[in-house]
């Protein structure tokens, strides 16, 4: 459990969702990703991970969903998210 707990974000299908969202924020820190859809099939569809260098934009990282993801913002990360876009409804627990 991460230090201010697990949040628990639900991701309707063929929509995107942002699931982590933090701004001027400096130091590193990971983030584990459980996804679970509601219909107990595996989960599929993408992600996009955007992180900045202070004022210089990032180019996006694209990936397929998975069951378990981990993200690494690193540092002098001013302005970064995660979204999520499955192909079914499913719930993300970010820790």
């Amino acid at each position: 459990m991460g230090l201010f707990g697990t949040t628990r974000i639900r991701c309707p299908a063929k929509q995107w969702t942002c699931i982590i969202r933090n701004s001027f924020v400096q130091i590193p820190v990971s983030f584990q990703v459980q996804l679970k859809t509601e219909s107990g099939n595996p989960v599929a569809g993408s992600f996009t991970e955007t992180a900045s260098k202070w004022i210089f934009p990032g180019t996006p990282r694209t990936g397929p969903l998975a069951d378990q993801l981990r993200f690494d913002r690193g540092w002098f990360n001013t302005f970064y998210s995660v979204q999520v876009c499955p192909t079914e409804d499913c719930v993300a627990e970010v820790d």
